[in-house]
């Protein structure tokens, strides 16, 4: 009966680590490939910023040409006007 009762509890411990180990990894595998979905999308963000950080400095620059572009003519204009 004793041998009877060690080699349950012998099956019964390594069905439970089995069953155990199977449990964690499935949720180790869940845990990763969510983590993996988020450093993806983390990817994505970053190189939309990127770009529209890209596009807003191209905007600057055709602005600040644009606006230096009237300053010299507004400074012309008040040049001639003194004049007169």
């Amino acid at each position: 009966m004793k041998i009877k009762l060690k080699q349950n509890i012998i099956n019964y411990s390594i069905e439970f680590i089995f069953i155990f180990s199977s449990v964690y990894f499935a949720f180790w595998l869940t845990k990763q490939g969510e983590e993996a979905k988020i450093k993806k999308i983390e990817r994505q963000a970053v190189t939309m910023l990127h770009n529209e950080l890209k596009e807003n400095a191209i905007q600057l620059d055709k602005s600040f040409e644009y606006h230096k572009e009237i300053t010299e003519h507004l400074s012309t204009y008040a040049d001639s006007v003194d004049r007169c």
